[in-house]
């Protein structure tokens, strides 16, 4: 119903807008209500989507997105990222809520092309520094990781003058980490293992 809303009514989006704060003021102590708000503008604004370049038409405003990245994705994941860094290699799930960890990724995953280009390197970093013994949210590392590796920019409206974001030279600093990141998967659950070898597959292409 909200894409549909968003789809034919321009005037909807102030009414979002002051949703999203009021989701907001509730995420403070509730992250299921962050959770709601993150899945409801993925659904709901999600007008046209690529697996290479994940959503590439939107219902709403990239305003929306971009106040929803800074106001709260990026709130949130940097409460990750710190917890991270002190506990390398403790899994995510000893100390975050997996569902709240797997919205905040797959938000990044869709929204990706209208992310902060100073920030991909960045957030592909980040992403390959994340740990979890926890099947699901494994999957949707790796399938974010696969995601921002082969992103592109260019002209989405006509699908021309398209090119790949990352090459030899912003994707080095970053290498190190996904080889680890796909070693230490080696063993891993059989249903992961097409994620990592998609991984090693387009890091060994990218740095060609």
């Amino acid at each position: 119903m909200l894409r549909i809303i968003c789809r034919y009514y321009n005037a909807f989006q102030p009414f979002l807008e002051r949703q999203i704060q009021i989701f907001m003021d509730l995420s403070e102590e509730n992250i299921l209500a962050e959770c709601i708000l993150l899945g409801l503008v993925i659904d709901g604004s999600s007008k046209g989507f690529r697996d290479i370049d994940g959503c590439t038409q939107l219902f709403v405003s990239p305003q929306i997105i971009e106040y929803c990245y800074h106001k709260i994705a990026k709130k949130s994941l940097g409460i990750v990222y710190e917890w991270s860094t002190i506990n390398k290699e403790t899994p995510l799930e000893n100390r975050f809520n997996v569902m709240h960890v797997a919205t905040l990724i797959r938000f990044l995953f869709y929204f990706r092309i209208y992310l902060p280009k100073e920030e991909l390197s960045s957030v592909l970093q980040f992403l390959a520094s994340l740990r979890s013994n926890h099947v699901t949210l494994k999957k949707v590392i790796y399938l974010s990781i696969n995601g921002f590796m082969v992103m592109r920019h260019g002209d989405f409206e006509s699908y021309k003058n398209l090119t790949f974001y990352f090459n030899s030279q912003n994707l080095k600093p970053i290498a190190f980490d996904l080889l680890k990141l796909i070693y230490e998967g080696t063993r891993a659950e059989k249903s992961l293992q097409d994620g990592l070898t998609k991984m090693f597959y387009n890091l060994s292409k990218t740095l060609r």
